[in-house]
Protein backbone atom coordinates (compact mmCIF):
# COMPACT_ATOMS: atom_id res chain seq x y z
CA UNK A 1 0.00 0.00 0.00
CA UNK A 2 1.11 3.52 -0.58
CA UNK A 3 0.49 4.45 3.00
CA UNK A 4 2.97 1.62 3.60
CA UNK A 5 5.69 3.15 1.75
CA UNK A 6 9.44 2.31 2.65
CA UNK A 7 12.77 3.51 1.10
CA UNK A 8 14.06 -0.20 0.45
CA UNK A 9 11.03 -1.43 -1.73
CA UNK A 10 12.24 1.21 -4.79
CA UNK A 11 16.03 2.00 -3.62
CA UNK A 12 17.37 -0.27 -0.80
CA UNK A 13 21.10 0.94 -0.98
CA UNK A 14 19.54 3.91 0.22
CA UNK A 15 17.94 2.47 3.33
CA UNK A 16 21.06 2.50 5.74
CA UNK A 17 21.76 5.79 4.67
CA UNK A 18 17.90 7.10 5.33
CA UNK A 19 17.86 5.34 8.59
CA UNK A 20 21.28 6.68 10.16
CA UNK A 21 20.02 10.52 9.16
CA UNK A 22 16.36 10.40 10.62
CA UNK A 23 16.93 7.93 13.85
CA UNK A 24 17.44 10.28 16.15
CA UNK A 25 14.65 9.61 19.22
CA UNK A 26 16.04 12.75 21.15
CA UNK A 27 14.63 15.51 19.28
CA UNK A 28 12.19 18.05 21.08
CA UNK A 29 10.00 18.16 17.65
CA UNK A 30 6.54 20.16 18.30
CA UNK A 31 7.74 22.06 21.85
CA UNK A 32 4.77 24.32 22.20
CA UNK A 33 3.68 23.63 18.62
CA UNK A 34 -0.41 23.24 18.22
CA UNK A 35 -0.92 20.15 16.03
CA UNK A 36 -3.97 19.83 13.60
CA UNK A 37 -5.87 16.58 13.78
CA UNK A 38 -5.15 15.93 10.24
CA UNK A 39 -1.50 17.08 10.38
CA UNK A 40 -0.41 14.67 13.42
CA UNK A 41 3.14 14.39 12.16
CA UNK A 42 4.57 13.80 16.28
CA UNK A 43 5.06 9.87 14.80
CA UNK A 44 8.19 11.21 12.61
CA UNK A 45 11.15 9.68 13.51
CA UNK A 46 14.22 11.40 14.28
CA UNK A 47 15.94 14.04 12.79
CA UNK A 48 18.85 15.34 9.93
CA UNK A 49 22.10 15.57 12.77
CA UNK A 50 23.22 18.90 13.60
CA UNK A 51 26.27 19.06 11.86
CA UNK A 52 25.84 17.79 8.52
CA UNK A 53 23.83 21.14 7.80
CA UNK A 54 26.10 24.10 7.04
CA UNK A 55 25.66 27.96 6.03
CA UNK A 56 25.12 28.63 2.45
CA UNK A 57 23.07 27.23 -0.24
CA UNK A 58 23.99 24.53 -3.13
CA UNK A 59 23.62 23.29 -6.04
CA UNK A 60 20.67 21.62 -6.75
CA UNK A 61 20.80 18.10 -8.71
CA UNK A 62 18.40 17.40 -11.38
CA UNK A 63 16.33 14.50 -12.47
CA UNK A 64 15.67 13.68 -15.98
CA UNK A 65 11.88 13.92 -16.81
CA UNK A 66 10.05 11.09 -18.34
CA UNK A 67 6.79 11.33 -17.94
CA UNK A 68 5.55 11.96 -20.85
CA UNK A 69 3.56 15.06 -20.57
CA UNK A 70 0.01 15.19 -21.99
CA UNK A 71 -3.32 13.31 -22.74
CA UNK A 72 -3.28 9.46 -23.15
CA UNK A 73 -5.81 6.77 -23.93
CA UNK A 74 -8.18 8.84 -25.90
CA UNK A 75 -10.03 7.82 -28.62
CA UNK A 76 -9.31 8.49 -31.98
CA UNK A 77 -11.45 10.93 -33.39
CA UNK A 78 -13.38 10.39 -36.67
CA UNK A 79 -13.32 13.24 -38.11
CA UNK A 80 -11.22 16.37 -37.07
CA UNK A 81 -10.19 16.85 -33.24
CA UNK A 82 -11.45 15.87 -29.89
CA UNK A 83 -15.10 17.47 -29.00
CA UNK A 84 -16.03 18.56 -25.26
CA UNK A 85 -18.10 15.33 -25.17
CA UNK A 86 -15.46 12.99 -26.16
CA UNK A 87 -13.31 14.03 -23.63
CA UNK A 88 -15.48 13.68 -21.22
CA UNK A 89 -16.93 10.46 -22.21
CA UNK A 90 -13.22 9.44 -22.14
CA UNK A 91 -13.55 10.07 -18.54
CA UNK A 92 -16.84 9.18 -17.42
CA UNK A 93 -17.31 6.05 -19.22
CA UNK A 94 -20.33 4.14 -20.20
CA UNK A 95 -19.49 1.20 -18.16
CA UNK A 96 -19.54 3.67 -14.69
CA UNK A 97 -22.97 5.51 -16.13
CA UNK A 98 -24.50 1.69 -16.74
CA UNK A 99 -23.57 1.14 -13.00
CA UNK A 100 -25.61 4.41 -11.83
CA UNK A 101 -28.65 3.08 -14.12
CA UNK A 102 -28.73 -0.03 -12.45
CA UNK A 103 -28.09 1.29 -9.03
CA UNK A 104 -30.58 4.00 -9.16
CA UNK A 105 -33.46 1.27 -10.69
CA UNK A 106 -32.82 -1.14 -8.02
CA UNK A 107 -33.11 1.53 -5.12
CA UNK A 108 -36.29 3.28 -6.86
CA UNK A 109 -37.64 -0.23 -6.95
CA UNK A 110 -37.53 -1.22 -3.32
CA UNK A 111 -38.58 2.05 -1.96
CA UNK A 112 -41.49 1.65 -4.61
CA UNK A 113 -42.18 -1.52 -3.19
CA UNK A 114 -41.74 -0.30 0.49
CA UNK A 115 -44.54 2.75 -0.05
CA UNK A 116 -47.34 1.29 -2.26
CA UNK A 117 -49.57 3.83 -1.49
CA UNK A 118 -47.96 7.52 -2.59
CA UNK A 119 -49.59 10.63 -1.11
CA UNK A 120 -51.83 11.85 -4.41
CA UNK A 121 -49.67 14.36 -5.66
CA UNK A 122 -46.65 12.04 -5.02
CA UNK A 123 -43.99 12.19 -8.54
CA UNK A 124 -43.32 8.96 -7.79
CA UNK A 125 -46.61 7.55 -9.07
CA UNK A 126 -45.29 8.56 -12.56
CA UNK A 127 -41.94 6.90 -12.16
CA UNK A 128 -40.62 4.68 -15.04
CA UNK A 129 -37.05 3.13 -14.75
CA UNK A 130 -34.47 5.50 -15.89
CA UNK A 131 -32.49 4.89 -19.44
CA UNK A 132 -29.21 5.19 -20.14
CA UNK A 133 -29.47 8.55 -22.41
CA UNK A 134 -32.00 10.15 -19.24
CA UNK A 135 -28.91 9.22 -17.27
CA UNK A 136 -27.07 11.82 -19.45
CA UNK A 137 -28.99 14.23 -19.74
CA UNK A 138 -29.37 13.96 -16.07
CA UNK A 139 -26.09 14.63 -15.60
CA UNK A 140 -25.87 17.41 -18.19
CA UNK A 141 -28.43 19.61 -16.50
CA UNK A 142 -26.55 19.09 -12.79
CA UNK A 143 -22.83 19.99 -14.47
CA UNK A 144 -24.98 23.16 -16.18
CA UNK A 145 -26.41 23.94 -12.47
CA UNK A 146 -23.30 24.24 -11.62
CA UNK A 147 -22.55 27.06 -13.82
CA UNK A 148 -25.36 28.89 -14.02
CA UNK A 149 -26.85 29.72 -10.40
CA UNK A 150 -30.21 30.21 -9.16
CA UNK A 151 -31.58 31.05 -5.77
CA UNK A 152 -34.13 27.65 -5.76
CA UNK A 153 -33.28 24.38 -7.88
CA UNK A 154 -37.15 24.59 -9.24
CA UNK A 155 -36.34 28.15 -10.98
CA UNK A 156 -34.38 26.39 -13.63
CA UNK A 157 -37.72 25.79 -14.89
CA UNK A 158 -39.23 28.94 -14.10
CA UNK A 159 -41.09 30.69 -16.86
CA UNK A 160 -40.82 34.18 -15.61
CA UNK A 161 -38.88 35.96 -18.26
CA UNK A 162 -36.75 37.78 -15.67
CA UNK A 163 -35.13 34.44 -13.99
CA UNK A 164 -35.91 31.28 -17.30
CA UNK A 165 -33.33 29.07 -18.35
CA UNK A 166 -35.03 27.29 -21.63
CA UNK A 167 -32.22 25.00 -21.94
CA UNK A 168 -33.20 23.25 -18.98
CA UNK A 169 -36.80 22.40 -20.02
CA UNK A 170 -35.47 21.69 -23.00
CA UNK A 171 -33.64 18.73 -21.70
CA UNK A 172 -35.82 17.43 -19.36
CA UNK A 173 -39.26 18.25 -16.87
CA UNK A 174 -38.63 19.70 -13.75
CA UNK A 175 -40.57 16.10 -12.00
CA UNK A 176 -38.44 13.94 -14.18
CA UNK A 177 -35.66 15.39 -13.06
CA UNK A 178 -36.08 15.84 -9.36
CA UNK A 179 -37.57 12.13 -9.15
CA UNK A 180 -34.35 10.68 -10.71
CA UNK A 181 -32.29 12.72 -8.22
CA UNK A 182 -34.43 11.48 -5.29
CA UNK A 183 -33.45 7.93 -6.46
CA UNK A 184 -29.81 8.65 -7.51
CA UNK A 185 -27.41 5.36 -5.80
CA UNK A 186 -24.08 4.66 -6.97
CA UNK A 187 -24.08 1.17 -4.85
CA UNK A 188 -26.25 -1.60 -3.89
CA UNK A 189 -27.59 -0.79 -0.62
CA UNK A 190 -28.19 -4.18 0.28
CA UNK A 191 -24.35 -5.20 0.16
CA UNK A 192 -23.32 -2.31 2.68
CA UNK A 193 -21.22 -3.08 5.60
CA UNK A 194 -22.88 -1.41 9.09
CA UNK A 195 -20.72 0.70 10.98
CA UNK A 196 -17.97 -1.05 13.28
CA UNK A 197 -17.53 -4.15 10.91
CA UNK A 198 -15.10 -5.85 9.10
CA UNK A 199 -14.74 -4.09 5.64
CA UNK A 200 -16.80 -0.79 6.59
CA UNK A 201 -15.65 1.94 4.64
CA UNK A 202 -17.17 5.86 4.97
CA UNK A 203 -16.99 5.92 0.99
CA UNK A 204 -19.23 2.89 0.46
CA UNK A 205 -21.79 5.04 -0.89
CA UNK A 206 -19.93 6.21 -3.48
CA UNK A 207 -19.40 2.28 -5.10
CA UNK A 208 -17.38 2.01 -7.68
CA UNK A 209 -17.92 4.49 -9.93
CA UNK A 210 -16.14 6.80 -7.29
CA UNK A 211 -12.84 4.32 -7.56
CA UNK A 212 -13.34 4.46 -11.58
CA UNK A 213 -13.24 8.08 -11.93
CA UNK A 214 -10.17 8.49 -9.83
CA UNK A 215 -8.35 6.13 -12.27
CA UNK A 216 -9.97 7.28 -15.07
CA UNK A 217 -8.99 10.96 -14.37
CA UNK A 218 -5.08 9.29 -13.70
CA UNK A 219 -5.21 7.22 -17.13
CA UNK A 220 -6.60 9.90 -19.35
CA UNK A 221 -3.84 12.51 -18.76
CA UNK A 222 0.01 12.83 -17.89
CA UNK A 223 0.85 15.97 -15.67
CA UNK A 224 3.49 18.20 -16.93
CA UNK A 225 6.97 18.01 -14.68
CA UNK A 226 5.56 20.56 -12.39
CA UNK A 227 2.82 19.44 -9.91
CA UNK A 228 1.13 20.77 -6.42
CA UNK A 229 -0.32 18.99 -4.14
CA UNK A 230 -2.97 20.81 -1.64
CA UNK A 231 -6.49 20.73 0.23
CA UNK A 232 -9.69 21.63 -1.66
CA UNK A 233 -13.22 21.87 -0.31
CA UNK A 234 -16.47 20.65 -1.67
CA UNK A 235 -19.18 22.60 0.44
CA UNK A 236 -21.86 20.67 1.91
CA UNK A 237 -24.05 21.28 5.38
CA UNK A 238 -25.63 18.22 5.40
CA UNK A 239 -25.23 15.07 7.94
CA UNK A 240 -22.09 13.73 7.76
CA UNK A 241 -19.68 11.57 9.80
CA UNK A 242 -16.57 13.31 8.03
CA UNK A 243 -17.93 17.03 7.48
CA UNK A 244 -15.11 18.87 8.60
CA UNK A 245 -14.98 22.94 9.63
CA UNK A 246 -12.68 25.16 8.31
CA UNK A 247 -13.46 28.93 9.88
CA UNK A 248 -10.23 30.13 7.59
CA UNK A 249 -11.41 29.09 4.69
CA UNK A 250 -14.09 30.47 1.90
CA UNK A 251 -16.20 27.30 2.22
CA UNK A 252 -16.42 26.78 6.25
CA UNK A 253 -18.14 23.57 5.91
CA UNK A 254 -17.97 20.84 3.35
CA UNK A 255 -15.73 17.57 2.53
CA UNK A 256 -12.45 18.15 2.67
CA UNK A 257 -9.87 16.58 -0.17
CA UNK A 258 -6.74 16.32 -0.82
CA UNK A 259 -5.02 16.50 -4.61
CA UNK A 260 -2.20 16.56 -6.93
CA UNK A 261 -2.60 18.70 -9.82
CA UNK A 262 -0.63 19.79 -12.96
CA UNK A 263 0.59 23.53 -11.98
CA UNK A 264 0.65 24.23 -15.72
CA UNK A 265 -3.52 23.76 -16.45
CA UNK A 266 -4.62 22.83 -12.92
CA UNK A 267 -5.54 19.33 -14.12
CA UNK A 268 -6.51 17.10 -11.41
CA UNK A 269 -4.83 13.81 -11.89
CA UNK A 270 -5.20 12.27 -8.33
CA UNK A 271 -7.78 12.93 -5.74
CA UNK A 272 -8.26 11.67 -1.71
CA UNK A 273 -11.69 12.61 0.27
CA UNK A 274 -10.28 13.18 4.01
CA UNK A 275 -13.21 10.27 5.97
CA UNK A 276 -11.63 11.41 9.44
CA UNK A 277 -8.40 10.98 11.13
CA UNK A 278 -7.11 7.23 9.90
CA UNK A 279 -5.78 4.83 12.95
CA UNK A 280 -3.31 3.46 9.76
CA UNK A 281 -0.55 5.87 10.23
CA UNK A 282 3.42 5.20 9.12
CA UNK A 283 5.89 5.95 11.63
CA UNK A 284 6.62 9.47 9.84
CA UNK A 285 3.37 10.81 10.14
CA UNK A 286 -0.08 10.98 8.49
CA UNK A 287 0.91 14.03 5.97
CA UNK A 288 3.97 11.79 4.89
CA UNK A 289 1.85 9.34 4.02
CA UNK A 290 -0.79 11.75 2.06
CA UNK A 291 1.95 12.97 -0.20
CA UNK A 292 3.37 9.76 -1.08
CA UNK A 293 -0.12 8.35 -1.69
CA UNK A 294 -0.94 11.07 -4.03
CA UNK A 295 2.71 11.18 -5.91
CA UNK A 296 3.32 7.12 -6.29
CA UNK A 297 2.24 6.75 -9.67
CA UNK A 298 4.76 9.83 -10.80
CA UNK A 299 7.72 8.69 -8.60
CA UNK A 300 10.94 8.14 -10.42
CA UNK A 301 10.26 9.94 -13.39
CA UNK A 302 11.75 13.23 -12.65
CA UNK A 303 8.66 15.10 -11.52
CA UNK A 304 8.67 18.69 -9.27
CA UNK A 305 6.25 19.12 -6.58
CA UNK A 306 5.15 22.08 -4.57
CA UNK A 307 3.28 21.83 -1.51
CA UNK A 308 2.68 24.31 1.59
CA UNK A 309 3.89 23.83 5.06
CA UNK A 310 0.80 21.85 6.30
CA UNK A 311 2.64 18.40 4.30
CA UNK A 312 6.39 20.12 4.00
CA UNK A 313 8.96 17.86 6.65
CA UNK A 314 12.69 16.77 5.97
CA UNK A 315 11.49 13.55 5.91
CA UNK A 316 9.13 13.93 2.90
CA UNK A 317 11.46 15.43 0.71
CA UNK A 318 14.57 13.36 1.53
CA UNK A 319 12.46 10.39 0.49
CA UNK A 320 10.83 11.96 -2.92
CA UNK A 321 14.42 12.56 -3.46
CA UNK A 322 15.32 8.96 -3.07
CA UNK A 323 12.90 8.17 -5.61
CA UNK A 324 13.50 10.54 -8.33
CA UNK A 325 11.38 13.15 -7.23
CA UNK A 326 11.97 17.20 -6.46
CA UNK A 327 10.00 19.30 -3.75
CA UNK A 328 9.93 22.72 -2.70
CA UNK A 329 7.43 24.18 -0.19
CA UNK A 330 7.15 26.34 2.83
CA UNK A 331 8.16 25.14 6.01
CA UNK A 332 6.96 25.54 9.86
CA UNK A 333 10.58 25.44 11.37
CA UNK A 334 9.64 23.75 13.92
CA UNK A 335 9.31 20.32 12.21
CA UNK A 336 11.64 17.59 12.70
CA UNK A 337 14.76 17.34 10.85
CA UNK A 338 15.24 21.70 10.75
CA UNK A 339 18.58 22.28 12.26
CA UNK A 340 18.74 24.24 15.38
CA UNK A 341 20.76 26.90 14.09
CA UNK A 342 18.11 27.64 11.60
CA UNK A 343 15.64 27.23 14.25
CA UNK A 344 17.29 30.15 16.63
CA UNK A 345 18.41 32.23 13.52
CA UNK A 346 16.33 35.51 13.07
CA UNK A 347 18.11 37.63 9.72
CA UNK A 348 16.73 41.22 9.84
CA UNK A 349 13.86 42.47 7.47
CA UNK A 350 14.67 42.11 3.55
CA UNK A 351 17.56 39.98 4.79
CA UNK A 352 17.77 35.82 4.15
CA UNK A 353 19.58 32.76 5.56
CA UNK A 354 20.06 29.48 3.91
CA UNK A 355 21.26 26.21 5.28
CA UNK A 356 21.96 22.86 3.45
CA UNK A 357 23.01 19.38 4.20
CA UNK A 358 23.98 17.97 0.81
CA UNK A 359 20.28 17.16 -0.03
CA UNK A 360 18.29 19.61 1.31
CA UNK A 361 17.81 23.70 1.37
CA UNK A 362 16.24 25.17 4.25
CA UNK A 363 16.36 28.86 3.52
CA UNK A 364 14.27 31.49 6.35
CA UNK A 365 13.72 35.17 5.37
CA UNK A 366 12.83 38.10 6.99
CA UNK A 367 10.02 40.57 5.62
CA UNK A 368 6.48 41.29 7.55
CA UNK A 369 7.48 37.62 9.49
CA UNK A 370 9.94 35.27 9.26
CA UNK A 371 9.30 32.71 6.23
CA UNK A 372 10.84 29.55 5.96
CA UNK A 373 10.85 27.39 3.11
CA UNK A 374 12.18 23.75 2.24
CA UNK A 375 13.56 22.56 -1.32
CA UNK A 376 15.95 20.12 -3.51
CA UNK A 377 14.95 21.91 -6.63
CA UNK A 378 16.71 25.08 -6.47
CA UNK A 379 19.84 26.85 -4.56
CA UNK A 380 19.22 28.89 -2.02
CA UNK A 381 20.12 32.40 -3.55
CA UNK A 382 18.32 31.18 -6.99
CA UNK A 383 15.15 30.59 -4.75
CA UNK A 384 14.94 34.04 -3.59
CA UNK A 385 15.80 35.61 -6.57
CA UNK A 386 13.29 34.40 -8.93
CA UNK A 387 10.37 33.47 -6.30
CA UNK A 388 9.87 36.25 -3.72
Amino acid sequence: MAGNFTIGQVLPEFQELFDEIFDDEDSDEFDGFDIDEENNDCDLLGSFAEDTWIEGGKTPMGFTFTGNAGPKNLPEPETGSLSILDYFEAVFTDGILDTIVTETNRYANIYIQGHPEPTQHSRFKKWTPVTHGEMKAFIAVAIAMGIIKQINMQDYWCTDPVVSTPFFSSVMPRDRFLSIMSFLHLSNNTLAVPRGEEGYTPLQKLGSPYQELLQRFQEVYNPSQCVAVDEGMIAWRGNLKFRVYSPDKPIKYGIKLYMLCDSKNGYCSRVELYTGRSSEVSEYGATYDLVMRLAEPYLLKGYKIYIDNYFSSPALFYNLWLNGTLACGTLRSNRRGVPDKMKNAHPCKGQMMAFNNGTLVAVKFSDKKEVCLLTTIHEGMYLFRNCL
